[in-house]
């Protein structure tokens, strides 16, 4: 009787630890990319067409395990997929916003609140913004929702390149 009490309790505190882990809403923010290879990644990826952007986030996407069920264009600059992670326990609904940033301009609090408020009302587990910009520094005042994790054109980059995927 006591082994089974101890699982219950296991499996009760892993349920709370995974609630708690998935109330940390931004998991990376980062400003402006500075140095040689942030000035570089930026310089790559800021002259992308909606079309060639559109194109690298789902090769992306699914390079990193999701099963995406589709694109769909939002305005001339934003492209909301939906996609599935498939693993067990992790997994689940992911909604990502792959924003094409306006020269020299950050991206601000409004878009990660807009894909926050989304990720929330569709019941997802997850949201990811992807942008070939950069954030703005007030990103941190995004207290409450669901996690999203923000990728910039450095970290953009980055993972192009380690899962091999070519800008053209």
């Amino acid at each position: 009787m006591g082994v089974i009490l101890l699982v219950t309790l296991a499996i009760l505190a892993g349920f709370i630890l995974i609630a708690i882990a998935g109330r940390s809403p931004v998991q990376h923010v980062a400003e402006r990319p500075t140095g040689e290879h942030g000035d570089m990644a930026q310089a790559m990826v800021e002259s992308l067409s909606l079309v060639q952007f559109e194109v690298l986030c789902l090769r992306l996407l699914e390079e990193l395990g999701l099963v995406i069920n589709g694109p769909v264009r939002r305005g001339q600059r934003t492209i909301e997929i939906s996609a599935v992670n498939p693993q067990p326990i992790i997994g689940g609904d992911v909604l990502v916003h792959c924003l094409l940033a306006q020269e020299a301009r950050p991206v601000d609090l409004g878009a990660v609140q807009s894909l926050s408020d989304t990720v929330k009302a569709d019941g997802a587990s997850k949201g990811i913004l992807i942008t070939n910009g950069y954030f703005a520094e007030d990103l941190g005042k995004l207290s409450e929702g669901p996690p999203v994790e923000l990728i910039n054109a450095s970290r953009f980059r980055k993972l192009l390149d380690d899962h091999h995927i070519s800008l053209t």
